[in-house]
This record gives structure tokens, sequence and C-alpha cells, in this order.
């Protein structure tokens, strides 16, 4: 496909399960390049629960629906503009880039923890997965998904500081907690 031929298409990702590691259970991602022209593509693009973006040199070419939702950014605002629109500051563009670009010389697909900067100010967590769209050429582009992990973030956060309250009170008090199965014993 030439650069100018690649407009006409899009690359989806799509989990298709899991997979145990020695690190854990590891999400299953299979992407193939989709024909803009094939029945359904519209649907597939923009019904995607995760943002997407396609970008040459850092600058965004295609959004999703979802993304622009994330962001606050209407798709007229995104297409066109640096990538460097969407993060806090230009240290963590920058530090991005250094980390990810690296990285997509040796793999398929990189998975980076970053925080993204919506139009209103507000700043997302997100888990964010690239992959170049030809890795034979990267200059042909970088595609992304989008995962915004922020209320998933806080709650942990919020859970962690439950549990420190729980054991403090524990502590401090001249009481005892304890763990068993009622049913086997244990």
């Amino acid at each position: 496909i030439s650069h100018a031929d690649l407009a006409d298409f899009v690359i989806v990702f799509i989990a298709t399960g899991e997979e145990e590691t020695p690190r854990g259970p590891k999400k299953k991602i299979t992407c193939f390049l989709v024909d803009r022209g094939t029945p359904g593509f519209e649907i597939l693009f923009h019904a995607s629960p995760m943002g997407v973006g396609f970008s040459v040199e850092r600058e965004l070419r295609e959004v999703n629906d979802r993304l622009c939702a994330m962001t606050g950014y209407a798709r007229e605002e995104l297409i066109g503009q640096s990538l460097r629109m969407l993060h806090p500051s230009e240290a963590a563009f920058e530090a991005i880039g250094e980390i990810v670009y690296p990285q997509l010389a040796e793999k398929p697909v990189v998975r980076v923890d970053a925080q993204l900067k919506r139009k209103d100010g507000c700043i997302l967590d997100v888990a964010l997965c690239l992959a170049l769209v030809d890795p034979k050429e990267p200059a042909r582009g970088v595609i992304a998904t989008v995962l915004d992990a922020t209320d998933y973030l806080r709650t942990q956060a919020e859970l962690r500081t439950a549990r420190a309250r729980l054991e403090t009170a524990l502590a401090a008090g001249d009481l005892g907690l304890y763990e068993g199965n009622m049913i086997t014993g244990e």
C-alpha cells in the first residue's frame, strides 16, 4: 500500500482473549488492516470502546469517536495536530516518545501507561498500546489504542487508603482480625 493509499485503511485492534504468562495473565490482541470501504467499517471503528488514533511523525491523521469523547476535542480539532496537545507537558510528550519509539523498533506492540490532558485541562490516566503500521517502513505511521484507566486507578487508590485505615484501627485497638473459611474450617 502506498502512502497515498494508506488513508483508505485503518488498523483495528481486537482483544481476542487471555493467555497465561510467567508474569500473570496477558491480553491477546489481534490487529488487522481494514479498508474503509469494507461494509461495517465505520461501525467497527466508531463503536470501539477504546480510543483509536493513527499518527504520522507524531501528527494525528485519524481518530475515532471514543478518543474524541475521552479528550473532549472534536475530530476536526485533533486531525492534523501534533500529539503534543494531548500531553500534560512538553516533558511528558518527549518522555513518551523516548520510551515508545525505540521499543517499536524491536516489538510489534508497545504498551505504556501515560497521562493525557483533556481539552478542559483535566488529566486522564491511560494505557496506550502502539504499533507501527508497517514495521519495515516506520515512517508510514503508528496506530494507537487508548484505554482510560482513570476511574480504575482512583478506585485502587481508595481501596489502599481504606485498607491502611483498617490496619491502623486494628493495630490501635485491642482487636483482632481473623480470616477463615466457615465451610472448610480452614
